[in-house]
């Protein structure tokens, strides 16, 4: 049962996503995607914090499930 529902919901997720508008104009899709290094320039401060919050958590996680249970 729990697959037929999960095949009946992602046919309903993919007519939704069908049926969206793409959100970017036409010359953004046509002009190249900046990669990770322009965005590392333009946000040095928002990186930084991103990459902490995910270290941040990989370290409570990592401390739960390893050093906790000892």
């Amino acid at each position: 049962m729990p697959f037929v529902l999960g095949a009946v919901l992602s046919l309903v997720c993919f007519w939704i996503r069908q049926g969206a508008q793409e959100t970017r104009s036409a010359e953004q899709r046509q002009g190249p995607r900046p990669g990770l290094s322009e965005a590392l320039r333009r946000h040095p401060r928002e990186s930084v914090l991103i990459g902490g919050i995910t270290a941040g958590g990989t370290i409570a996680y990592c401390m739960w499930t390893s050093y906790l249970p000892t």
